[in-house]
């Protein structure tokens, strides 16, 4: 079946991804779940959706938002271990990726959450029901069945992507440096070739080690720490950025 959501059913299925929040200070907000708002009417176009094998098309806003709430769940201590005396009020989470779908028939009743999945970092899917759907199978189905499109589908586009090509520009420069380095140094060294040459490389290696550990994780647990409980934290471009430059460190080992 050929069958292309439009751009308003896009739309539609973006604005029922909503984030449940809740403040740890006056101005950062921790994630605790992802809910969607459906009605009759979306359960059938995602239906229709489903049976074209089309995919959820996320816009930059959620996807953003929902990378933020997968990165608060992630065992990052051991990343940001060195800068958790910049602040007591660091909430590390370890709990599971949380996703509720929310069922309104009409537009006069209130949404009612339904179903309720939660990832751990394990993987273990703990699944909880509503009573009164269990009684309702055509229903239950429908809304399973949409529930579980949507968390795959974000599930699918939440890994950050390396950028390779940011990894060889980094090598590409060090390396440049580190020989433009030996070479000005060369000529300082009263010694026979073998030995400046020893010497270079040593200095080379001890480049890369000061320049590996001590820059490049230092600068990976700082845009952490900002990008979940720093100014990066506060607002939707601040977030983008930090995970942009997160994703390209990502490629740096």
């Amino acid at each position: 079946m050929n069958y292309q959501p439009s751009a308003k059913l896009i739309k539609r299925l973006n604005d029922c991804i909503k984030i449940k929040s809740t403040k740890i200070n006056r101005r950062t907000s921790v994630a605790q779940q992802v809910n969607f708002r459906l009605d009759w009417q979306l359960i059938a176009e995602i239906e229709q959706i489903r049976a074209s094998n089309s995919k959820l098309e996320l816009d930059s806003k959620n996807l953003t938002i929902l990378r933020h709430y997968a990165l608060q769940n992630l065992p990052l201590e051991s990343i940001c271990c060195d800068l958790d005396r910049q602040s007591p009020e660091i909430i590390y989470s370890d709990s599971a990726l949380t996703f509720a779908t929310q069922y309104s028939a009409n537009q006069n009743q209130p949404h009612v959450t339904l179903v309720r999945s939660a990832i751990d970092l394990e993987g273990k899917i703990f699944q909880q029901v509503q009573k009164q759907l269990c009684q309702d199978t055509q229903l239950l189905e429908q809304i399973s069945q949409a529930h579980y499109w949507l968390v795959l589908e974000i599930l699918a586009q939440l890994p950050l992507r390396s950028r390779t090509w940011f990894a060889w520009f980094r090598s590409s420069c060090f390396y440049l440096i580190s020989a433009i380095f030996c070479s000005l140094i060369w000529d300082f060294i009263p010694f026979n070739y073998l030995l400046r040459i020893i010497i270079c490389l040593g200095i080379t290696l001890i480049l890369k080690l000061v320049f590996k550990i001590l820059i490049m994780k230092r600068l990976k647990s700082w845009i952490i720490y900002h990008l979940l409980y720093g100014f990066l934290a506060h607002s939707l471009l601040g977030k983008k950025i930090g995970i942009k430059l997160f994703s390209l460190l990502l490629a740096v080992n």
